[in-house]
């Protein structure tokens, strides 16, 4: 604070030692070397979670012939609930290992218009629409908080649906991976009958 009050616009600052030159003479810049770690315990790549933010396929309650119904705004807004959920992730506001809300409004949004929820899980179904559709939830309906209990279902939907979400990228590799190895084996095989 200088003897107005204001805090400085610039600060000079002695350069700091501790970090090694580099061969151009410049200091590397001092990297924070801990990873994100999930509620599991295990290591999170924030840069596969992002990629698998934009690429990973919407997960949405089975059978029920209500898919096709889903708004093309709320598949293109997926990805960009996907990174805020990413960002708030890696600032510690929010887990690594559950969904975002539009991932989860996305999954229970065919179930309810297949078969009649529970007050428990309509409220958190409102709860949801509440958080993703912000400006466009009429004022009468929306739900801005949750009992613990509710609470509690919801991060159990958002877990599952990040576990099964994690599989679908997983057998994705798994199918690319394969498909790779064959063409190899067949390029092979046809090099050999020559």
């Amino acid at each position: 604070m200088n003897k107005e009050g204001m805090a400085p616009l610039f600060v000079d600052k002695q350069p700091d030692n501790s970090r090694p030159e580099t061969e151009s003479g410049l200091r590397s810049a001092k990297v924070d070397k801990t990873p994100d770690i999930g509620a599991d315990g295990r290591k999170v790549d924030p840069i596969a979670e992002m990629v698998g933010a934009l690429f990973d396929p919407v997960l949405v309650f089975p059978n029920t012939g209500w898919v096709d119904t889903i708004t093309e705004s709320l598949k293109t807004e997926l990805p960009l609930h996907r990174l805020g959920h990413c960002m708030r992730c890696h600032s510690g506001k929010e887990p690594w290992d559950e969904a975002c809300d539009a991932d989860a409004l996305l999954y229970m949004y065919p179930l309810s218009l297949a078969r009649p929820l529970d007050g428990y899980w309509s409220t958190i179904y409102i709860y949801l629409g509440t958080r993703v559709l912000v400006s466009r939830m009429p004022e009468d309906i929306a739900e801005k908080s949750l009992t613990d209990y509710q609470m509690g279902m919801l991060g159990d939907l958002k877990r599952w649906i990040h576990k099964k979400k994690l599989e679908a990228r997983r057998d994705c590799r798994r199918g690319e991976k394969q498909a790779k190895q064959e063409a190899v084996e067949a390029e092979y095989k046809q090099r050999t009958l020559f």
